[in-house]
């Protein structure tokens, strides 16, 4: 038997193999891509509508929107509940189910503040001073001398 011309087709089988596999790469990259650029766009039109929120939730979601049509996205839904605004924004990617992403933005929630003399349990560091302007440092831990 003459095996003449074998090594061609098991190059021309593992070129196959190799372009296939470098079309997969190719369409994960540009998925991942446009995910990463509805999360993107999700983000930034959530805090320009929260930003934009004081004009109202009209003014505040075309804010948005003009956002998104900047970053090749699309928004899909803008609600505004008080003064914290969520965005849903759909991506652009051909062939596929476009990426969509969900975003939040608003005023941060308020913390109680820890009064002089209370123990912060955050932090687990004992009394919590006022932090104001001329009030004595606490006193060193027993056995430890105060460099500064």
């Amino acid at each position: 038997m003459n095996d003449r011309g074998s090594a061609t087709v098991l190059a021309a089988v593992l070129s196959l193999v190799v372009l296939v596999l470098l079309g997969w790469l190719v369409q994960l990259g540009a998925a991942t891509a446009a995910r990463q650029r509805a999360e993107g766009a999700a983000d930034l039109a959530a805090l320009a509508a929260a930003a934009h929120v004081i004009g109202g939730p009209e003014h505040a979601c075309a804010q948005a929107r003009r956002v998104t049509g900047g970053m090749r996205t699309h928004l899909l839904t803008c609600t505004l509940t008080g003064r914290e605004v969520r965005v849903e924004v759909a991506g652009e990617l051909a062939g596929r189910q476009p990426p969509s992403a969900r975003a939040r933005a608003g005023p941060a929630p308020v913390e109680p503040r820890v009064s002089r003399g209370q123990y912060d349990e955050r932090s687990a560091s004992g009394p919590v001073g006022s932090g104001a302007v001329g009030e004595a440092p606490p006193a060193p831990l027993p056995g430890f001398q105060r460099v500064c």
